[in-house]
Protein backbone atom coordinates (compact mmCIF):
# COMPACT_ATOMS: atom_id res chain seq x y z
CA UNK A 1 0.00 0.00 0.00
CA UNK A 2 1.45 2.94 -0.66
CA UNK A 3 2.15 5.44 2.58
CA UNK A 4 1.14 9.05 2.21
CA UNK A 5 4.23 11.58 2.51
CA UNK A 6 3.60 12.17 6.53
CA UNK A 7 3.27 8.46 7.32
CA UNK A 8 7.02 7.47 5.27
CA UNK A 9 9.69 7.06 7.93
CA UNK A 10 12.79 9.12 7.30
CA UNK A 11 15.93 7.27 6.89
CA UNK A 12 18.34 8.06 9.35
CA UNK A 13 21.11 10.60 8.51
CA UNK A 14 24.64 8.68 8.88
CA UNK A 15 27.24 10.63 10.64
CA UNK A 16 30.33 9.98 12.10
CA UNK A 17 33.06 11.21 14.49
CA UNK A 18 35.99 13.09 12.56
CA UNK A 19 38.92 10.45 14.26
CA UNK A 20 39.18 8.52 10.39
CA UNK A 21 39.85 12.65 9.56
CA UNK A 22 42.27 13.45 12.27
CA UNK A 23 44.17 9.52 11.81
CA UNK A 24 43.96 10.38 7.79
CA UNK A 25 45.87 13.91 8.11
CA UNK A 26 48.58 12.42 10.35
CA UNK A 27 48.89 9.34 8.77
CA UNK A 28 49.74 11.68 5.45
CA UNK A 29 51.86 13.94 7.36
CA UNK A 30 53.89 10.76 8.15
CA UNK A 31 54.64 9.79 4.54
CA UNK A 32 51.51 8.32 3.11
CA UNK A 33 50.28 7.89 -0.24
CA UNK A 34 48.34 10.72 -1.75
CA UNK A 35 47.77 9.76 -4.83
CA UNK A 36 46.46 6.46 -3.11
CA UNK A 37 44.25 8.05 -1.08
CA UNK A 38 43.15 10.61 -3.79
CA UNK A 39 41.97 7.40 -5.95
CA UNK A 40 39.23 6.80 -2.26
CA UNK A 41 38.56 10.45 -0.93
CA UNK A 42 39.08 12.44 -4.53
CA UNK A 43 38.46 15.94 -2.58
CA UNK A 44 37.98 17.19 0.76
CA UNK A 45 34.08 17.13 0.19
CA UNK A 46 34.37 13.46 1.45
CA UNK A 47 35.39 15.31 5.21
CA UNK A 48 32.88 16.16 7.67
CA UNK A 49 34.69 18.10 9.88
CA UNK A 50 36.09 21.54 8.75
CA UNK A 51 38.66 21.98 10.48
CA UNK A 52 40.00 18.36 8.48
CA UNK A 53 38.67 19.56 5.48
CA UNK A 54 41.22 22.54 5.79
CA UNK A 55 44.20 20.69 6.46
CA UNK A 56 43.04 18.14 3.92
CA UNK A 57 43.12 20.98 1.02
CA UNK A 58 46.28 22.25 2.68
CA UNK A 59 48.23 18.79 1.97
CA UNK A 60 46.76 18.75 -1.43
CA UNK A 61 48.11 22.19 -2.52
CA UNK A 62 52.10 21.67 -1.04
CA UNK A 63 52.18 18.39 -2.63
CA UNK A 64 50.79 20.01 -6.09
CA UNK A 65 53.16 22.67 -5.90
CA UNK A 66 56.21 20.07 -5.79
CA UNK A 67 56.46 20.84 -1.62
CA UNK A 68 56.63 17.76 1.11
CA UNK A 69 53.73 17.34 2.92
CA UNK A 70 55.36 17.60 6.33
CA UNK A 71 53.88 19.59 9.37
CA UNK A 72 56.05 22.70 8.88
CA UNK A 73 54.91 22.87 5.33
CA UNK A 74 51.51 22.16 5.66
CA UNK A 75 50.58 24.27 8.73
CA UNK A 76 51.93 27.50 6.87
CA UNK A 77 48.97 26.77 4.18
CA UNK A 78 46.49 27.41 7.04
CA UNK A 79 44.77 30.04 8.90
CA UNK A 80 45.83 29.66 12.33
CA UNK A 81 43.55 32.41 13.23
CA UNK A 82 40.57 30.25 12.22
CA UNK A 83 39.61 28.66 15.76
CA UNK A 84 38.01 25.59 13.42
CA UNK A 85 41.57 24.91 11.77
CA UNK A 86 43.53 25.52 14.49
CA UNK A 87 42.36 23.03 17.01
CA UNK A 88 41.93 20.39 14.32
CA UNK A 89 46.12 20.84 13.69
CA UNK A 90 46.27 20.82 16.92
CA UNK A 91 44.04 17.54 17.30
CA UNK A 92 45.62 16.21 14.39
CA UNK A 93 49.08 16.71 15.03
CA UNK A 94 48.33 14.85 18.99
CA UNK A 95 47.93 11.43 17.05
CA UNK A 96 50.21 9.18 15.70
CA UNK A 97 49.49 7.20 13.26
CA UNK A 98 51.91 5.62 10.70
CA UNK A 99 51.85 6.36 6.75
CA UNK A 100 50.98 3.27 5.30
CA UNK A 101 47.21 3.25 7.33
CA UNK A 102 46.52 6.10 5.32
CA UNK A 103 44.52 4.01 2.34
CA UNK A 104 42.47 2.16 5.81
CA UNK A 105 41.47 5.59 6.71
CA UNK A 106 40.36 6.81 3.49
CA UNK A 107 38.13 3.65 2.65
CA UNK A 108 36.63 4.40 6.18
CA UNK A 109 35.61 8.21 5.10
CA UNK A 110 34.44 7.41 1.70
CA UNK A 111 31.89 4.66 3.29
CA UNK A 112 30.94 7.48 5.39
CA UNK A 113 30.69 9.82 3.08
CA UNK A 114 28.90 7.30 0.89
CA UNK A 115 26.11 6.61 3.50
CA UNK A 116 25.59 10.57 4.09
CA UNK A 117 25.12 11.02 0.18
CA UNK A 118 22.78 7.95 0.44
CA UNK A 119 20.60 8.93 3.11
CA UNK A 120 20.30 12.45 2.19
CA UNK A 121 18.99 11.60 -1.18
CA UNK A 122 16.35 9.42 0.45
CA UNK A 123 15.53 11.66 2.81
CA UNK A 124 14.72 14.29 -0.34
CA UNK A 125 12.39 11.40 -1.88
CA UNK A 126 10.27 11.11 1.37
CA UNK A 127 10.37 15.33 1.92
CA UNK A 128 8.71 15.26 -2.40
CA UNK A 129 6.32 12.64 -1.11
CA UNK A 130 7.62 9.82 -3.09
CA UNK A 131 6.02 6.55 -2.04
CA UNK A 132 7.57 2.99 -0.37
CA UNK A 133 8.13 1.62 -3.44
CA UNK A 134 10.23 4.51 -5.53
CA UNK A 135 12.09 4.86 -2.19
CA UNK A 136 13.10 1.37 -1.98
CA UNK A 137 13.84 1.46 -5.83
CA UNK A 138 16.06 4.28 -5.67
CA UNK A 139 17.72 2.86 -2.54
CA UNK A 140 18.53 -0.12 -4.73
CA UNK A 141 19.97 1.61 -7.61
CA UNK A 142 22.08 3.51 -5.18
CA UNK A 143 23.45 -0.15 -4.17
CA UNK A 144 23.82 -1.15 -6.95
CA UNK A 145 26.17 1.65 -8.02
CA UNK A 146 27.93 1.84 -4.55
CA UNK A 147 32.11 1.49 -5.62
CA UNK A 148 33.50 -2.27 -5.16
CA UNK A 149 36.32 -2.10 -1.86
CA UNK A 150 39.26 -1.19 -2.47
CA UNK A 151 40.95 -4.53 -1.31
CA UNK A 152 43.88 -5.98 -3.33
CA UNK A 153 43.09 -9.52 -1.32
CA UNK A 154 41.62 -11.86 -2.32
CA UNK A 155 41.00 -15.50 -1.21
CA UNK A 156 42.02 -18.59 -4.10
CA UNK A 157 37.99 -18.84 -4.34
CA UNK A 158 37.42 -15.47 -5.32
CA UNK A 159 40.81 -15.16 -8.18
CA UNK A 160 39.76 -18.59 -9.70
CA UNK A 161 36.27 -17.47 -10.21
CA UNK A 162 37.18 -14.66 -11.49
CA UNK A 163 39.85 -16.11 -13.75
CA UNK A 164 37.46 -18.18 -14.91
CA UNK A 165 34.54 -15.36 -16.09
CA UNK A 166 36.90 -13.93 -17.73
CA UNK A 167 37.52 -16.70 -19.79
CA UNK A 168 34.21 -17.39 -20.61
CA UNK A 169 34.01 -13.90 -21.85
CA UNK A 170 36.78 -14.49 -23.90
CA UNK A 171 35.43 -17.47 -25.21
CA UNK A 172 32.45 -16.18 -26.41
CA UNK A 173 34.16 -13.17 -27.88
CA UNK A 174 35.76 -15.56 -29.85
CA UNK A 175 32.62 -17.18 -31.27
CA UNK A 176 31.30 -14.42 -32.20
CA UNK A 177 34.42 -13.29 -34.73
CA UNK A 178 35.61 -10.61 -31.97
CA UNK A 179 39.59 -11.31 -31.88
CA UNK A 180 39.34 -8.53 -28.54
CA UNK A 181 37.22 -8.34 -25.19
CA UNK A 182 38.20 -4.89 -24.40
CA UNK A 183 38.78 -1.49 -25.77
CA UNK A 184 40.45 -1.77 -28.77
CA UNK A 185 43.78 0.12 -29.29
CA UNK A 186 42.87 0.74 -33.21
CA UNK A 187 46.04 -1.48 -34.30
CA UNK A 188 44.66 -5.07 -35.57
CA UNK A 189 48.13 -7.29 -34.78
CA UNK A 190 48.34 -5.35 -31.32
CA UNK A 191 44.83 -6.11 -30.41
CA UNK A 192 44.45 -9.90 -31.48
CA UNK A 193 47.58 -10.22 -29.38
CA UNK A 194 46.76 -8.51 -26.19
CA UNK A 195 42.67 -8.75 -26.53
CA UNK A 196 42.07 -4.98 -25.86
CA UNK A 197 42.34 -2.96 -22.61
CA UNK A 198 40.17 -3.67 -20.11
CA UNK A 199 39.60 -2.06 -16.79
CA UNK A 200 41.84 -1.56 -14.04
CA UNK A 201 44.65 -2.42 -16.59
CA UNK A 202 47.56 0.56 -16.69
CA UNK A 203 49.47 0.23 -20.13
CA UNK A 204 52.78 1.98 -20.86
CA UNK A 205 54.27 2.37 -23.96
CA UNK A 206 58.07 3.16 -24.11
CA UNK A 207 60.12 4.24 -26.89
CA UNK A 208 62.82 6.86 -28.24
CA UNK A 209 61.94 10.15 -29.02
CA UNK A 210 60.16 10.90 -32.02
CA UNK A 211 59.41 7.19 -33.08
CA UNK A 212 55.89 7.50 -32.97
CA UNK A 213 54.47 7.24 -29.08
CA UNK A 214 52.28 10.23 -29.60
CA UNK A 215 50.85 8.72 -32.92
CA UNK A 216 50.15 5.41 -31.06
CA UNK A 217 48.38 7.04 -28.68
CA UNK A 218 46.23 8.89 -31.21
CA UNK A 219 45.42 5.98 -32.81
CA UNK A 220 44.06 4.12 -29.14
CA UNK A 221 42.22 7.62 -28.75
CA UNK A 222 40.55 7.68 -32.13
CA UNK A 223 39.83 3.97 -31.85
CA UNK A 224 38.51 3.98 -28.29
CA UNK A 225 36.60 7.58 -28.29
CA UNK A 226 35.44 7.98 -31.88
CA UNK A 227 35.15 4.34 -33.39
CA UNK A 228 33.97 2.87 -30.25
CA UNK A 229 32.05 5.59 -28.58
CA UNK A 230 33.92 5.32 -25.44
CA UNK A 231 34.07 8.22 -23.02
CA UNK A 232 37.81 9.00 -23.08
CA UNK A 233 40.17 11.38 -21.44
CA UNK A 234 43.24 11.86 -23.53
CA UNK A 235 46.08 13.67 -21.23
CA UNK A 236 48.95 15.39 -23.03
CA UNK A 237 51.12 17.62 -21.55
CA UNK A 238 53.63 18.21 -24.51
CA UNK A 239 51.15 19.45 -27.20
CA UNK A 240 47.82 21.53 -26.93
CA UNK A 241 44.54 20.69 -27.99
CA UNK A 242 44.39 21.91 -31.41
CA UNK A 243 47.23 20.03 -31.65
CA UNK A 244 45.97 16.93 -30.72
CA UNK A 245 42.71 17.35 -32.74
CA UNK A 246 44.61 17.85 -35.94
CA UNK A 247 46.60 14.62 -36.02
CA UNK A 248 42.99 13.09 -35.42
CA UNK A 249 41.11 15.58 -38.46
CA UNK A 250 44.39 14.14 -40.25
CA UNK A 251 43.83 10.32 -39.59
CA UNK A 252 40.70 10.89 -40.40
CA UNK A 253 40.04 12.55 -43.53
CA UNK A 254 43.17 11.21 -45.23
CA UNK A 255 44.60 15.53 -45.55
CA UNK A 256 48.92 15.20 -44.22
CA UNK A 257 49.24 16.22 -40.76
CA UNK A 258 51.14 18.81 -42.07
CA UNK A 259 49.38 20.48 -44.77
CA UNK A 260 46.36 20.64 -41.94
CA UNK A 261 49.29 22.72 -39.59
CA UNK A 262 50.78 24.79 -42.26
CA UNK A 263 47.22 25.94 -43.63
CA UNK A 264 48.26 24.56 -47.32
CA UNK A 265 44.62 23.37 -47.88
CA UNK A 266 42.97 22.68 -51.43
CA UNK A 267 39.47 22.97 -52.43
CA UNK A 268 39.05 19.24 -52.87
CA UNK A 269 40.41 18.76 -49.11
CA UNK A 270 38.08 20.99 -47.17
CA UNK A 271 35.30 19.34 -47.56
CA UNK A 272 37.01 16.05 -45.91
CA UNK A 273 38.43 17.98 -42.96
CA UNK A 274 34.75 19.52 -42.45
CA UNK A 275 33.41 15.78 -42.41
CA UNK A 276 36.22 14.29 -39.92
CA UNK A 277 35.64 17.39 -37.43
CA UNK A 278 32.00 16.98 -37.54
CA UNK A 279 32.43 13.14 -36.81
CA UNK A 280 35.14 14.07 -34.24
CA UNK A 281 32.81 16.73 -32.50
CA UNK A 282 30.14 14.27 -31.95
CA UNK A 283 32.61 12.22 -29.74
CA UNK A 284 33.19 11.36 -26.09
CA UNK A 285 36.43 12.74 -26.37
CA UNK A 286 38.32 15.41 -23.85
CA UNK A 287 41.34 17.05 -23.89
CA UNK A 288 43.67 17.94 -20.92
CA UNK A 289 47.01 19.55 -21.93
CA UNK A 290 47.47 21.61 -18.59
CA UNK A 291 50.76 21.99 -18.20
CA UNK A 292 52.47 21.34 -15.56
CA UNK A 293 49.95 19.01 -14.26
CA UNK A 294 50.65 16.96 -11.21
CA UNK A 295 49.85 13.54 -10.69
CA UNK A 296 47.60 14.35 -7.52
CA UNK A 297 45.79 16.70 -9.95
CA UNK A 298 44.97 14.57 -12.55
CA UNK A 299 43.38 11.75 -9.51
CA UNK A 300 41.37 14.61 -8.92
CA UNK A 301 39.99 15.14 -12.06
CA UNK A 302 39.37 11.46 -13.05
CA UNK A 303 37.91 10.70 -10.04
CA UNK A 304 35.25 13.43 -10.68
CA UNK A 305 34.72 12.81 -14.14
CA UNK A 306 34.14 8.93 -13.66
CA UNK A 307 31.47 9.54 -11.55
CA UNK A 308 30.06 11.42 -14.98
CA UNK A 309 30.88 8.28 -17.18
CA UNK A 310 34.56 7.99 -17.69
CA UNK A 311 35.78 4.77 -19.28
CA UNK A 312 39.58 5.17 -20.52
CA UNK A 313 42.51 7.84 -19.78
Amino acid sequence: TNRTRSETPKIPNFTMTPEPEKALIQSLLNDGDLSAVLAIVPDSSYFLGAGERACFEAIIAETSKGHPADATIVARSLNMDDMVQRMAWVDAMGTDHPGDHAPHYADLIADAYEQREASQALNRLVDSGATVEEIQSEAQRLAGIRPKSTTTLFTAREATRQAIERMEAKFRARQEGVVYHGIPYGISKLDEYTGGMTAGQLIIIGARPSVGKTSVGITMVDAAAVAGGKNTLFVSLEMTAEQDANRLISAHSGVPYAEIDHGELTKGNIPKITQAQQRLAESKLIFQTRPGLTIPELIMDVRKMAKEGLELV
